[in-house]
């Protein structure tokens, strides 16, 4: 679903260039999914204005296609036989 989702933010974005093509790749696993590289390109003119709208864009279509961003999960474990270090 992601990676379509990403796949038409480029083909709706009229700044994005069709040659060389966007891409939409899987680059690693994480835990509980996969990290994905997008890549498009846009005129050297175009490239803030660009950035911004994609990477909006991008984000909405992900939420949309029901991909929630990734939140960095933290594990704390406590030693209740450890002294307690604010004292």
């Amino acid at each position: 679903r992601a990676m379509e989702a990403l796949r038409t933010v480029a083909a709706d974005e009229p700044l994005v260039l069709l040659e060389p093509a966007p891409e939409v790749r899987v680059t690693g696993l994480v835990d509980n999914g996969v990290s994905l590289q997008f890549r498009v390109w846009v005129a050297r003119t175009d490239f803030l204005n660009a950035r911004d709208r994609v990477l909006i864009d991008a984000q909405r279509a992900l939420l949309a296609a029901g991909v929630p961003p990734r939140v960095p999960a933290w594990e704390i474990h406590v030693d209740a036989d450890e002294p307690d270090p604010a004292s």
